[in-house]
């Protein structure tokens, strides 16, 4: 839409950057009945999180599997469904190499077939995953239930003494360290540290040996507790129906 259409109207909210934390924002003001406008420079939305055509081939700019956002309630809240977004389960949740001898092992979102891909490839490793799975997923199970509701000092004590405690001593501790002593706390294999850090403190742009990136050694906890979801259409799919839910709201996007 030209931004000459838009010059005599008034907007409650203007969002600037259409990537999904912009859109997500500005869908849930749109459907609160603000007026909301989102202004990006691209031709298309999305950010990282677009997908663009490759001699007829839909490819990813960034992000392909998505975990965390299938955690929030956004997709429900703004009924993306409806407007295009549907998810494929990928299990196992990924696959993981060795430069070396090329060895290729699963990691699985159930638990138990995990520890028995971690006893075949990696025996000697086998209970310090399973000490690794003790302590880290009460830490992440709260966490999502605490992100799941308003923030509160008062709601967060109470997830925290309904669930006895379990996970706050793991997050406090992990979260002094960095990613890589945690990870190095269970595993001895480099094979097995290096795609936990790659899938963690390194996407966001930080050196996993960086102290207070201890809570990034979580990624491998996060796919036994969450499922990890493949949108059908690429991952662009998300800032598509995120556009399409303003709009269906009488919000504005410029691009």
């Amino acid at each position: 839409m030209a931004i000459n259409d838009q010059t005599s109207q008034v907007f409650d909210a203007i969002i600037i950057g259409g990537g999904h934390n912009g859109l997500v924002c500005a869908a849930y003001l749109a459907k609160a009945g603000q007026r909301v406008i989102v202004i990006e420079a691209r031709s298309e939305v999305g950010g990282t999180a677009s997908s663009e055509q490759y001699d007829g081939v839909t490819v990813n700019i960034c992000n392909c599997d998505h975990l965390t956002f299938r955690t929030t309630g956004v997709m429900q809240d703004l009924d993306l469904a409806s407007h295009g977004l549907k998810y494929l389960d990928a299990d196992p949740t990924q696959l993981s190499t060795s430069w070396d001898d090329r060895r290729i092992w699963p990691h699985f979102n159930d638990l138990d077939r995990t520890l028995e891909v971690i006893k075949q490839f990696f025996p000697d490793e086998v209970d310090g995953y399973r000490a690794y799975a003790k302590d880290s997923v009460p830490a992440v199970e709260l966490i999502l239930e605490a992100a799941s509701q308003i923030p509160s000092r008062g709601s967060l004590i109470s997830k925290v003494l309904a669930r006895r405690g379990k996970g706050v001593t793991t997050m406090l501790r992990w979260s002094k360290m960095s990613a890589s002593q945690v990870l190095r706390r269970y595993f001895k294999s480099e094979l097995l540290i290096g795609p936990a850090l790659a899938i963690g403190p390194t996407v966001w742009g930080v050196s996993p040996h960086t102290p207070g990136t201890g809570l990034g050694a979580l990624t491998y906890a996060m796919r036994h507790v969450a499922k990890v979801g493949r949108p059908v259409g690429g991952s662009g799919m998300v800032p598509i129906s995120l556009r399409r839910s303003i709009e269906s709201n009488s919000g504005v996007v410029m691009t």
